[in-house]
């Protein structure tokens, strides 16, 4: 630990050999690193390693790199990072408060982004989630005001505690894999673009009563299934819901329940 972490603001470069297999914790805390190239062979970069870096602007990670820790990009000057797909574990706040970062490309062995895990990084506008993921932590990609638009993948089952609050966002997509999404996930700007993805749909389309005016919040609904249409289905039921209401009312699909806190469809 604190391997070199007395040498902040002095240690501007670092050569890793290759018979390393991991990178302690709290490493490189501190120091004024502007590139790292992590060798192949590495498999572990533990909690803290290069947090404070706020000069590092590249990170190039290898094939065999397993797991990184918490807060081991924590408040670094990277502006993109592309995560392999051999990695299978991301540490809670792991890129915390990542200013500079733009692009973040998360490869198909990660299951789960922690709570916190990219909060704060307000420059963030491409995101690449993969096809492996199952769970988004609680305020994963709080404040990132710069991601415009957002489709959640295939497989992922939660969406936690303002995941995406106080971000850009004008449209989000959900599949119908969704069975929670916390309060304040979401804060997209326009109440009907967020959508479900009626591809994934399966079951008989249901009508939500309580869902039928223009800005209705997903608090509102209490419970409802995703995916849906955005429209009602063409039946007598929801003709008559839309008739009382004057107004267009929401369709979805009975698969599997949400509880929402943010702005939906129309």
């Amino acid at each position: 630990r604190y391997q070199f972490g007395n040498c902040s603001g002095t240690l501007k470069s670092v050569t890793i050999p290759n018979s390393v297999k991991s990178i302690g914790a709290f490493a490189f805390i501190g120091t004024a690193l502007t590139e790292v190239t992590i060798p192949n062979g590495v498999t572990a970069i533990n909690p803290n390693a290069f947090e404070g870096c706020s000069k590092l602007k590249s990170v190039n990670l290898p094939d065999s790199l397993l797991t990184i820790g918490q807060n081991a990009f924590l408040g670094t000057g990277l502006t993109k990072l592309v995560i392999p797909n051999s990695v299978t574990s991301l540490g809670f706040k792991v890129c915390l408060n990542s200013a500079s970062l733009e692009s973040v490309t998360i490869g198909n062995g990660v299951s789960a982004i922690l709570d916190s895990a990219f909060e704060g990084c307000t420059s963030l506008v491409s995101l690449t989630l993969p096809a492996s993921l199952k769970t988004i932590g609680k305020q994963a990609f709080f404040r990132c005001g710069s991601i415009k638009s957002l489709t959640i993948p295939y497989g992922v089952t939660s969406i936690g505690e303002s995941a995406f609050h106080v971000a850009g966002l004008t449209r989000v997509n959900i599949p119908g894999t969704v069975t929670e999404i916390g309060i304040n996930a979401f804060n997209v700007k326009e109440p009907d673009n967020i959508q479900c993805d009626k591809q994934c749909e399966t079951g008989e389309p249901a009508c939500n009563p309580e869902c039928n005016i223009n800005g209705c919040t997903v608090a509102r609904l209490k419970e409802v299934s995703c995916p849906g249409t955005g429209n009602c289905p063409d039946t007598a039921q929801c003709k008559e819901i839309r008739n009382s209401a004057n107004a267009p009312t929401l369709s979805l699909a009975v698969t599997s329940v949400l509880v929402f806190a943010c702005a939906a469809f129309v």
